[in-house]
């Protein structure tokens, strides 16, 4: 064996290693959570973080929902909820949309926004921010997933490191529609400020289970 094979191969090794320590990587898809949702109305609706007053909003989801390894998600897709949505068209003209690993369990997110985020947080999603649906879908829901936001900038998420934290912050709010979400029983929570610039979340939500019906889409 030459000298420059057996570098090649060392390398290979090397990689496959690696590898090996970051777990299974997906090939792409969609994950729908919570999954239980995924083909019936969820049991709940959703005002926030998209129709309304400025908000800051934070979602976490379990990461056993996400099947599949690790990734990079390059769009979240909603839906509006089947029996208050509506279909409609606006651009809400200032948005930052962050993602990152968080290792809060997903039913118990702290009051302090910044105890929730993860060290590896990216901003996907900055500026305007045009949203649209057509309602498209059956009587009562649950209707189809065709509100589309797509990310600027890919996230990596692995599963395997911790819980997914969705953190909006809607600075100029907008008039979009009621969206699909899931009460207990389901993984997922949320906290949120009408003070976009809060670093605490409002102490009165009556519903702190709820969480909004997300699609992300993996690539």
């Amino acid at each position: 064996m030459t000298k420059k094979c057996a570098m090649f191969c060392r390398l290979l090794t090397l990689g496959a290693g690696l590898l090996a320590l970051c777990g299974p990587a997906r090939a792409g898809g969609t994950i729908t959570t919570p999954g239980s949702a995924r083909t019936v109305e969820g049991n709940s609706d959703n005002l926030y973080p998209f129709n309304g007053e400025p908000i800051r909003y934070q979602q976490v989801i379990a990461a056993s929902e996400f099947t599949g390894g690790a990734g990079w998600i390059t769009q979240l897709v909603l839906r509006p909820d089947g029996a208050s949505g509506a279909a409609f068209s606006e651009t809400l003209t200032n948005v930052r949309i962050n993602l990152s690993t968080t290792t809060r369990p997903y039913n118990s997110l702290s009051k302090d926004f910044s105890q929730n985020t993860g060290p590896d947080e990216k901003t996907v999603l900055d500026g305007a921010l045009a949203l649209s649906s057509a309602f498209s879908g059956p009587d009562g829901g649950p209707k189809d997933f065709d509100i589309v936001i797509t990310f600027q900038t890919p996230f990596w998420y692995d599963p395997a490191a911790g819980n997914l934290l969705l953190d909006v912050r809607n600075f100029s709010g907008g008039k979009t529609t009621q969206l699909d979400a899931q009460d207990a029983p389901d993984t997922t929570s949320r906290v949120w400020s009408l003070d976009v610039y809060a670093t605490q979340s409002d102490q009165a939500d009556p519903f702190p289970s709820t969480g909004l019906l997300v699609q992300f889409l993996f690539s």
